[in-house]
């Protein structure tokens, strides 16, 4: 019985690696390689930071982990994942990150390739359900060998893939011991030494490995063309038509010597890639002649996103109120039908955002979040807020989950652990005017107040 698809091919790819300890911070499709993995070690963990860490620490435990979240997440996992590079792991460690370069479900497109610019390490992106598999099969083996967390980078047309077969191979065992080690895993200046000159090291022989796991194809044709990564989906079609010789790159980072020989072979060269023109640009920089070099220019297609009109008794009632400053954290109500919400800065900043307007301004400030969203930021800033006496009013949407990053329930509760006074109301049984009192009860006090409003998880209004 064949496999089909990308989502498959790295989920099984990974088990068929020897994967063991898994993580997940849900967002683009990176939820549905999650679903897929039966490791008795898994878990939705708090956000991205956490999940890279969790995973992180199974590594050293000896333990084969893999941890997978969207684009923007990498943000939050940025400090915990560029030090991991630095340490190194123990048993093989993947970061799978699906890159929403459509910008389907994200606040902008962001480009996670950039990260490899801080301290390298080795990326891969299949070209396609194959190659996906048998990438994310070996990723454990070559994290050990380079002693890097290995990053798989997916974008919206491999995830999109439900057709690519696969073959899977025999599960590859590993057998590693608990490493204590201070001097690798301890990151602070103390190490620093010595720990970069071993990062040096690392990219050497990652820049050695990629040279030799090219596949340069022989020159057959004048023109080639440079494929990098899942751009290959959408694009062969309309290139086997065409006399080129095709040059399909898989690896941050790029395969330098190679590419410099396939340009120097060929009088004209288009290259393509899915997101920035991260490689574009790096080839250009390479020892060619750059006249020769074209980016195939693609247009992406971005979703179109409406206004948000559910919650509208809550919404109308909230700017009725005349709010002095409203921040939002993401999720579906940011933007929605009556303009209310002021700022909107990223996942899990809502609270800190309005302590700071709040404290500047000394003026009284709404801030609204998810309760999953809420998390982030935890309850001991909402502490601080309480010892300084700041006029914020914190309310939450409490649904018991996450429906912008795939519907995952709420991991704890958070009824009483903030410490202070808490109002609970049910959605559903105040309209417009009601609320309107509430809100603006709630703008008269100059202390911090918390309100939960319980409303069922729902679809969002938006987009098409």
């Amino acid at each position: 019985m064949s496999n089909e698809g990308t989502v498959k091919a790295i989920a099984y790819g990974l088990l068929d690696g020897g994967l063991d300890f898994s993580t997940n911070y849900p967002g683009f499709f990176s939820q549905d390689i999650f679903e897929l993995i039966n490791t008795e070690n898994k878990k939705i963990s708090l956000n991205e930071r956490s999940a890279f860490a969790e995973s992180f620490g199974a590594s050293q435990a000896g333990k084969r982990a893999a941890t997978m979240f969207k684009n923007v997440g990498l943000n939050v996992a940025a400090d915990a994942y560029l030090h991991g590079h630095i340490s190194g792991v123990n048993a093989g460690m993947v970061v799978v990150v699906t890159d929403d370069i459509n910008v389907t479900g994200s606040q902008e497109r962001q480009d996670s390739r950039h990260y490899i610019d801080f301290f390298g390490g080795l990326w891969l992106e299949p070209n396609d359900a194959q190659e996906a598999y048998t990438f994310a099969r070996l990723s454990f083996s070559l994290s050990e060998r380079f002693d890097v967390p290995v990053t798989i980078r997916l974008t919206n047309n491999s995830l999109a893939d439900k057709s690519g077969a696969f073959k899977r191979e025999a599960k590859l065992s590993y057998d590693f011991e608990p490493s204590n080690d201070p001097s690798k895993f301890i990151v602070h200046p103390y190490y620093y030494k010595q720990q970069s000159i071993s990062l040096k090291t690392k990219k050497t022989k990652i820049a050695k490995f990629v040279e030799e796991f090219s596949n340069i194809p022989k020159t057959t044709h004048k023109h080639g063309l440079i494929v990098i990564g899942s751009a290959e989906a959408e694009d062969a079609a309309q290139t086997k038509q065409r006399d080129h010789d095709i040059f399909y790159v898989s690896t941050y980072p790029l395969p330098k010597r190679a590419i410099e020989d396939f340009v120097r072979d060929h009088e004209q060269v288009e290259m393509v890639e899915k997101g920035d023109d991260y490689a574009y640009a790096q080839i250009c920089s390479f020892n060619i002649d750059r006249s020769k070099i074209e980016k195939r220019i693609k247009e992406e297609k971005f979703k179109r996103f409406e206004k948000w009109s559910g919650y509208s008794e809550l919404f109308s009632g909230l700017k009725e109120a005349s709010p002095e400053f409203v921040v939002s954290d993401i999720t579906q109500f940011t933007v929605e039908e009556t303009g209310v919400v002021n700022t909107s800065l990223s996942l899990g900043t809502a609270v800190s955002v309005g302590i700071g307007f709040a404290e500047a301004s000394k003026k009284p400030t709404f801030v609204l979040c998810g309760d999953c969203s809420f998390l982030h930021e935890g309850s001991d800033i909402v502490r601080y807020a309480v010892d300084k006496k700041i006029s914020l009013k914190i309310v939450i949407l409490e649904n018991g989950g996450a429906w912008c990053t795939g519907g995952q329930e709420n991991p704890v509760d958070l009824h009483g652990s903030i410490g202070i006074e808490e109002k609970v109301i049910n959605l559903g049984e105040f309209d417009r005017r009601q609320f309107k009192k509430i809100f603006s009860d709630m703008s008269k006090k100059s202390y911090v107040q918390v309100l939960f409003i319980k409303t069922p998880m729902q679809d969002p209004r938006r987009g098409s």
